[in-house]
This record gives C-alpha cells, sequence and structure tokens, in this order.
C-alpha cells in the first residue's frame, strides 16, 4: 500500500476546492517544499479543477476523482503527481500548444484564459488524455531542491 497516496471520488463543486488544496498540502508538507513551491502547486491544482467544474461540467455537480502522489525515487528523489478524471466532454488540446512545442502568447490569450498558460509554467509536466466518457488529466512537480530533504 503507497502511504504516500490520497485519493477522493466527489461530485465536484467550487466548495470543494478546499478538501483539494488540503490534500495538496499534506504532500507538499510530507515532501518539505517551501511555503512557495506549496503555494505554487496549489495554485496550479485549483486553476484545473476550477476549469473543470467552471468549463467542462458549466458549474454541474458531477463526479471527479482526484489523486495526490508523491513518488520518492531510489536515490530520495520527490515528484508530486496529481491526477484528475472527469466525466466533462472531451477536450481538445491540440492547438493550445502551452508547454509542449512553444510558449502560450499573450496576444493568443483571451480574457480569462491565463490558467493553462499558468499550469505550465508551475508544472513541469501536463498531460491530457481523452477518454472515451471524459478527460484523464496529469499534473507532475519536480521540487526544485531535493537536496536535504527527509521524507516523513
Amino acid at each position: 500500500m503507497n502511504m504516500n497516496k490520497l485519493s477522493l471520488q466527489l461530485h465536484a463543486t467550487c466548495d470543494c476546492v478546499l478538501v483539494l488544496r488540503s490534500m495538496v498540502n499534506v504532500l507538499c508538507a510530507r515532501s518539505k517544499l517551501s511555503a512557495i513551491e506549496q503555494n505554487r502547486v496549489g495554485l496550479a491544482v485549483d486553476e484545473l479543477y476550477a476549469n473543470i467544474v467552471r468549463h467542462g461540467y458549466q458549474g454541474q455537480p458531477k463526479p471527479l476523482i482526484f489523486e495526490a502522489d508523491m513518488l520518492v525515487e531510489g536515490h530520495g528523489e520527490v515528484s508530486l503527481k496529481f491526477t484528475f478524471r472527469d466525466y466533462a466532454p472531451v477536450v481538445d488540446i491540440s492547438g493550445w500548444d502551452c508547454g509542449d512545442i512553444e510558449p502560450c502568447c499573450a496576444e493568443n490569450m483571451t480574457p480569462g484564459g491565463l490558467g493553462i498558460p499558468l499550469i505550465h509554467a508551475i508544472m513541469d509536466e501536463v498531460k491530457h488524455e481523452a477518454m472515451e466518457d471524459g478527460n484523464l488529466w496529469v499534473l507532475l512537480y519536480r521540487p526544485k531542491k531535493n537536496e536535504g530533504r527527509k521524507i516523513l
């Protein structure tokens, strides 16, 4: 059993972001992230969750599975993995190009459209997989300084 993995199944609503943030904070504390890193990671997770609730589910409470996982490599390197499984209409991200090919350009942004570039700027990897009945999102964060950290 992985003691560094937290899982949650919920009907996604705006007020559930506090529960997700608590899960993120637990793993960030276990990983000994600085307050700045913890805030940034929480911001990226909050932003993706808000996008799913607002744009994918149109504000309607619908099922979502969230997992937060602290991965520890054999040599002590730590990374944090956050997985969202939604049942919203499938998203086509092929034209976003955020972090994959070239950075998003400010002139191509629409009002309120800075969330995806923000997530890419914070996370080391952002993956999306179109599922038959929704979307699978994976955010991976590697702490910037692993030296001297003792994992709880």
